[in-house]
């Protein structure tokens, strides 16, 4: 990547103790599996958007809204 490419973040959050690698490395707990189809409904929103409204506009609609998850 670099600056003439967008990208998608997704956060991952943090882990409650030990190692961030480990954290990011494992599987999913079994209530992330149950949230991972609203993370990529909602990742799919997002790109859709970019190529139809373009960027500034995606980012000001999906930043103003909550997560939800």
């Amino acid at each position: 990547g670099g600056p003439g490419f967008l990208r998608l973040r997704m956060g991952i959050g943090k882990p409650r103790s030990g190692s961030g690698a480990n954290y990011v490395l494992s599987t999913f707990s079994s209530d992330e599996r149950i949230s991972m189809s609203a993370v990529l409904d909602r990742a799919v929103a997002m790109v859709e958007a970019c190529i139809d409204q373009g960027l500034a506009k995606t980012m000001n609609h999906f930043h103003a809204l909550p997560a939800a998850l």
